[in-house]
């Protein structure tokens, strides 16, 4: 059961152990499905790399160097906008300033219609730094304007999706992300020293959620989240029933999901040249592969959202236009396409 069960618009925190295990992939290509999809989707790029804000922005790349560098309107000024010796807003000041700068400002376009990116802070590490009064690692204030901005996106500017892509490790920013998550999303390649490390974090957030709680500064049933485990980078060098008694001992059947996320040099090369992976027909070189490699990297990642997001989709989707893939409206059942 999902912390937000029944209400419209769902939080999704991506976040991986390390490097290359195909997170801002991950992050990147279940923001542009669910706009496909006919949702309203915000990615929110809280890895000060900004990997995700290049692959998405849809304008050149001097600007997108100057937002997330120069500390103008990214996730770092939307989270901490007062400016150094000024006085912390309250929290009716700080919804005040959601409500005239989060939409005008914040909301950057990208290259699809209905997908919007918070961009990405080279300062967001400065605003982890242990605060005076605080016992806990993380700023209560910055969990308490996270809620406060998906809030702002779903509930006021009726956003289906927020999907937040976190740094490739399990400190920090990661944990404060998924403090106002419906649903976490961990991207791991098919190794059991990931899938420990994975375990251990999921525990210690556990318990540092709870002692929210127990602070007021969650709500009560923060604790029930749902979390998913999606496999990354799998190919015929491994062994499915190997990767699967991994996983198996560290996690129960509905924490892992299939299909895995295969190895794909269309996949490599899109995210090295920052496309998105449904942008390659369109863009289509022989460097991302031939178009049968590129028709079955996309396959496969149609599959895997359609079941990441299936639950969300069948919540939501008779609040919607019901429009599918091709435009057309779904069968007098109102299934999702698919």
């Amino acid at each position: 059961m999902d912390r937000v069960a029944g209400e419209v618009g769902r939080v999704m925190a991506v976040l991986g152990p390390k490097g290359g295990a195909g997170k801002t992939t991950l992050t990147t290509t279940s923001g542009v499905y669910a706009a496909k999809m006919g949702f309203k989707v915000v990615l929110v790029d809280f890895d000060p790399q900004g990997s995700t804000t290049e692959q998405t922005f849809g304008e050149g790349e001097e600007l997108l160097y100057d937002i997330v560098q120069s500390g103008k309107e990214n996730i770092g000024t939307l989270l901490w906008p007062e400016q150094e010796g000024e006085k912390k807003m309250s929290d009716k000041e700080y919804s005040d300033f959601l409500d005239s700068e989060l939409e005008q400002y914040f909301l950057r376009l990208t290259s699809w219609p209905n997908l919007r990116v918070i961009a990405a802070s080279r300062g967001m590490e400065s605003l982890m730094v242990p605060r005076p009064g605080y016992p806990v690692v993380y700023s209560t204030d910055l969990i308490r304007r996270i809620n406060m901005i998906a809030r702002k996106l779903k509930d006021d500017l009726g956003y289906d999706y927020i999907v937040m892509d976190t740094p490739p490790s399990f400190t920090n920013i990661p944990g404060l992300s998924v403090m106002s998550a419906d649903t976490i999303t961990i991207a791991a390649n098919p190794d059991g020293w990931n899938f420990s490390s994975i375990a251990e974090f999921c525990l210690i957030n556990r318990q540092q959620v709870e002692a929210f709680m127990k602070q007021n500064v969650l709500e009560e049933g923060a604790d029930v989240i749902s979390t998913k485990l999606v496999i990354t980078n799998f190919d015929s060098g491994h062994n499915d029933k190997t990767v699967v008694g991994d996983m198996e001992k560290l996690f129960k059947k509905n924490e892992y999901h299939k299909p895995y996320m295969l190895r794909s040099q269309c996949v490599k090369a899109a995210h090295e040249n920052r496309l998105n992976i449904f942008e390659l027909p369109v863009k289509h070189s022989e460097v991302f592969g031939t178009k049968a490699s590129v028709s079955r990297a996309i396959e496969n990642c149609e599959d895997l959202f359609m079941g990441i997001f299936k639950e969300g989709i069948e919540e939501l989707w008779p609040s919607f236009s019901r429009l599918g893939h091709d435009g057309k409206k779904t069968g007098k059942n109102g299934k999702y396409p698919g």
